[in-house]
């Protein structure tokens, strides 16, 4: 995830959280769901879901909750979570949104 911080203010710098992830090894596609949650574990944003095969992807986080609302500053986690044949795996980044 860059930038580390994110300030999602509408100036033209920062203003988007970039999430970058690699998927290797899929004959197939494979179900793979990107989420922001906040330190408790509720779920804001659901920036993701879908099938993905092998490759590199970007995903976007602007900010904002799941309702379009800016979120206030703090530490969010970022989580990717991946379902294929091989199981299920995750990872989790925090990411720092300051204004």
């Amino acid at each position: 995830v860059t930038p580390l911080p994110f300030t999602p203010n509408q100036d033209g710098t920062n203003d988007t959280a970039l999430i970058v992830y690699d998927i290797v090894n899929l004959t197939g596609g494979a179900h793979l769901s990107v989420n922001v949650h906040d330190l408790s574990g509720r779920l804001r944003r659901e920036l993701y879901s879908g099938l993905d095969g092998s490759g590199r992807y970007l995903r976007q986080w602007d900010g904002m909750d799941g309702d379009g609302r800016r979120l206030p500053p703090g530490i969010y986690l970022v989580k990717l979570e991946i379902s294929a044949d091989s199981g299920k795996e995750s990872r989790t980044v925090a990411v720092p949104l300051v204004y």
